[in-house]
């Protein structure tokens, strides 16, 4: 019995140990995560600035944004972080693009110029915050997605469709 006792009193106090030090382990701060940037999605638009910084803003609400700043003398915006979606940003892993769950928080950033040719320049990107920043990577889907929507609001009622796209008159 007395052999017993002594070797439940190790594996106990074993056990007790294990768990205060995994316990303090979960709940020190080690890594903190870091923003990346990427390149812009670009696109251009035969409307004056105004109109296409108002569609722009128009886009980004109608697609469940909510923006946290904005500047119309600079022409920029800037939404809060959301969490990444299935398909919004991936993982690069051995050339092969990982679309499972990232862990990433991204933005948009929108930025409305005037253009060469009387044309206004969009450029829409999707920054993250991540732990993981070396291998993540934008699909680009959110920022042609936000793309696509300026351009509906900006299309005018009296345009032209073809085999080789749509113009407005």
């Amino acid at each position: 019995m007395k052999i017993k006792t002594p070797i439940k009193k190790f594996l106990l106090l074993s056990a007790g140990l294990l768990f205060a030090v995994s316990h303090l382990a979960c709940t020190k701060v080690l890594v903190h995560g870091r923003d990346k940037d990427y390149d812009p999605a670009e696109r251009s638009f035969s409307a004056s600035t105004e109109a296409t910084y108002k569609a722009g803003k128009e886009a980004l609400i109608r697609l469940g944004y909510k923006i946290e700043t904005e500047d119309d003398k600079t022409g920029t915006m800037v939404t809060n972080w959301a969490s990444t979606k299935a398909t919004s940003h991936y993982i690069d892993l051995f050339d092969h693009r990982d679309y499972g769950t990232v862990g990433a928080y991204y933005r948009m950033k929108l930025a409305v110029a005037e253009s060469v040719g009387g044309k206004t320049r969009v450029e829409v990107s999707a920054p993250t915050r991540s732990i993981i920043t070396g291998r993540l990577r934008t699909s680009y889907r959110e920022e042609n997605k936000v793309l696509r929507k300026i351009a509906d609001l900006l299309r005018t009622d009296d345009f032209e469709m073809t085999n080789v796209g749509v113009t407005e008159k």
